[in-house]
């Protein structure tokens, strides 16, 4: 095991660790090594990693979009297409999802894959039917932009509340929702 794989301790810290006698420091790499491997375990009970619902997400990445092959992991998308079907048509999603890879030739899918994802997804967006000059993948775009926007995470939302808690005291409690409102914005933005 190496000391990258253990991660930056402060130099004054590897310093010490590189004085331990060589039985101490093997035995101490051995005890960081099964943590990291609990902690892989743990993480992987705890997050929803085999959720089918995530695992449809796996259609925004470029190489499961373009490539004919990769696409079979990601069939239907009837979860996530069940789930925003208030915004888009899903039957609809389902056949431009199939027509992606064979609406651009291969130089194009090339300069695609050297996208970020929200990149592609913003180019796709553009793509123009032929014939009838209309937007030629709205629904399936509608639907990334939903994915892409949704939070990695609710920090942001307890930072609010925590900014709410400190705004809102006992002395305060009658502030009114717009003032509160307007104090938050404020406060945030700093």
């Amino acid at each position: 095991l190496c000391w990258v794989c253990l991660g930056f301790v402060g130099t004054e810290c590897e310093n010490f660790i590189k004085s331990f006698p060589e039985v101490v420091l093997s035995s101490f790499k051995t005890t960081c090594l099964k943590f990291y491997i609990k902690a892989a375990e743990e993480i992987t009970k705890r997050l929803p990693i085999t959720n089918q619902f995530f695992k449809e997400f796996e259609f925004l990445d470029q190489n499961v979009c373009f490539d004919r092959m990769q696409r079979n992991r990601v069939n239907d998308l009837k979860l996530i297409t069940e789930t925003f079907q208030r915004f888009i048509d899903k039957h609809k999603v389902i056949k431009k999802w199939r027509e992606i890879p064979y609406f651009y030739n291969e130089d194009q899918i090339s300069n695609l894959k050297l996208l970020t994802i929200p990149e592609i997804w913003q180019q796709i967006s553009t793509a123009k039917d032929f014939i009838s000059d209309n937007f030629k993948f709205p629904n399936i775009c509608t639907l990334a932009k939903f994915i892409l926007s949704l939070p990695h995470s609710n920090a942001s939302a307890e930072r609010i509340f925590s900014v709410v808690n400190d705004i809102k005291t006992k002395k305060r409690n009658q502030i009114g929702n717009n003032t509160l409102n307007a104090v938050t914005v404020i406060r945030s933005s700093f």
